[in-house]
């Protein structure tokens, strides 16, 4: 009977120490998904922010292009009216 009480007692102490390594690796894993949230909150944020400017840069292109080719108009315009004088 001292033999059965005594393993028992072993194996509480096993699995204690079992439990213990369990949460151990379970808040490790958490702090680590916590981590990785965080950095796909910011990835998307910072996605975004590229994305904002992209469409800010392709509209001041837009109007760059517009305003060469009205340049281009009026450069042909006044040779025209250069060479008719």
């Amino acid at each position: 009977m001292r033999a059965f009480i005594t393993q028992q007692r072993g194996d509480n102490e096993e699995l204690r120490t079992k439990l213990e390594q369990v949460e151990s690796n379970l808040s490790i894993a958490r702090k680590a998904v916590a981590y990785g949230v965080e950095a796909l909150r910011r990835a998307k944020g910072e996605r975004e922010t590229a994305q904002a400017e992209a469409n800010h840069l392709r509209e001041e292109m837009k109007a760059a292009k517009a305003k060469g080719k009205a340049a281009n108009q009026e450069i042909n315009r006044l040779r025209r009216e250069l060479e008719e004088s």
